[in-house]
């Protein structure tokens, strides 16, 4: 899972509908299990696939991501004592899991939409700088059914990016941690 935000609530997620950016994007992604791994799965153009979930903000607290905000502020910490690069470790147990998606879930019938689309980090980086070394094709499924956040429960994630600002000499891994919107690409296009 890699969730992308911003500074402000008018931008931090990588697609947009409509021209619209939303405060924050999750990004979960999953590997073909036909394959070895997901490295092995990148290879192949039937390998990989994304599911991408929106935030929107609320102008009440959504208690369901509560649980998901207490490691944020320990982050915070790591970054600003080590600024060190982290993962958010999440188990399997079907509450962590349901925290991460639109209340109710995701249902067959919610809209959605989909292409095949390059990974968002380049193979061999781990920097946002930009997309040259993206291995494509990622199946991209992206809802328009958005989680609710509100503006307080956003303050941790950009306080992460403050945090990232103020280590020295360490280039900050959470400042603009969202590519800008591409150019659409049609097969059809010459």
């Amino acid at each position: 899972a890699i969730w992308h935000w911003g500074e402000s609530s008018r931008e931090g997620s990588e697609h947009t509908v409509n021209d619209n950016q939303y405060p924050m994007e999750l990004q979960l992604f999953h590997y073909n299990t036909k394959y070895l791994d997901y490295e092995t799965a990148s290879l192949n153009s039937d390998g990989l696939a994304a599911v991408s979930v929106f935030y929107q903000i609320s102008a009440t607290n959504n208690t369901a991501i509560d649980s998901l905000l207490t490691p944020i502020g320990t982050l915070e910490e790591e970054v600003l004592n080590m600024g060190v690069e982290f993962e958010v470790p999440l188990t399997d147990s079907v509450d962590s899991l349901a925290a991460l998606l639109p209340q109710g879930g995701l249902q067959l019938w919610d809209n959605y939409y989909y292409y095949s689309g390059s990974q968002t980090l380049p193979r061999n980086q781990t920097a946002f700088d930009d997309a040259k070394d993206c291995t494509e094709p990622m199946l991209w499924i992206v809802y328009e059914k958005a989680i609710p956040i509100s503006e307080a429960q956003m303050t941790p994630f950009r306080r992460l990016l403050s945090a990232a600002n103020d280590i020295d000499g360490a280039d900050p891994p959470c400042v603009h941690n969202f590519r800008p919107a591409h150019q659409l690409y049609y097969a059809n296009d010459t």
